[in-house]
């Protein structure tokens, strides 16, 4: 039985401390200034607007965001046609400090669809290092409230 109870937590001890979050990495990664959509279009194709901000010292490969879309009684909503929420991969390579816009054409076919919430952010770095930001600490990359 105690054999059982450290073998155990010894596999606990080893899966969380693979797993901790660097709060600090997390500030001086990425800043989003703006996540936004498009008035629609006269089929309900919504643009996605995003500005982000290189914060960290090395150069970004790539940049995953997950999210959803909601309408203005904050349900969420889906895409029409594609019937899922945000997923966008943003190809860099992004310099230290350097700032883009990113434009998606109809990312979101809805018509009562008036905002995008990020939750979820996976940054690829030049040098292979990834760095995952979940929903709990997003806000710390995300400029505007959500």
């Amino acid at each position: 039985m105690k054999r059982t109870f450290l073998i155990l937590s010894f596999i606990f001890i080893a899966l969380t401390s693979c797993n901790k979050i660097d709060i600090n990495e997390i500030n001086h990664s990425i800043t989003i200034s703006e996540y936004s959509l498009s008035n629609p279009n006269s089929v309900g194709g919504r643009d996605l607007y995003i500005t982000l901000k290189n914060n960290s010292p090395k150069r970004i490969k790539y940049v995953t965001l997950k999210g959803n879309f909601y309408n203005n009684v904050n349900d969420k909503v889906a895409c029409e046609v594609r019937g899922y929420g945000l997923n966008v991969k943003i190809t860099g390579p992004l310099a230290p400090g350097e700032e883009k816009r990113y434009v998606w054409d109809c990312i979101v076919y809805n018509y009562t669809a008036t905002r995008v919430d990020i939750d979820y952010a996976l940054i690829e770095y030049m040098d292979g290092k990834e760095l995952e930001i979940p929903e709990e600490y997003i806000s710390a990359i995300l400029e505007r409230g959500r």
